[in-house]
């Protein structure tokens, strides 16, 4: 993957899982952008969040990082967007259990 396209991807995802949220996180809490690729885990793509992921943990002294769940381990698209609605319909103290 070109290194344009790659950096570009990675805005494109750092955009969107960024959503607001009434939850507060506490001083202590990481916050992780959870990202779902049907690339493999060996694919230039996902080292390319690895390297997004360590980035943002020094950066932000470990606050926010990235879950990657590269090789389709979360499904296809649309079970991943069923997966993000039901996430966003359920209150956050129920979220870890689905």
């Amino acid at each position: 993957m070109h290194p344009r396209t790659l950096l570009i991807t990675l805005l494109g995802a750092l955009a969107l899982g960024l959503p607001g949220s009434s939850h507060v996180a506490g001083a202590d809490e990481a916050q992780f952008l959870r990202i779902a690729t049907l690339a493999p885990r060996d694919s230039e793509l996902a080292r390319g969040f690895m390297k997004l992921n360590q980035g943002m943990k020094k950066a932000t002294n470990g606050a926010w990082g990235v879950k990657l769940f590269a090789g389709g381990i979360q499904g296809d698209e649309g079970d991943v967007l069923k997966k993000m609605k039901t996430a966003r319909s359920m209150p956050r103290s129920s979220r870890a259990s689905a």
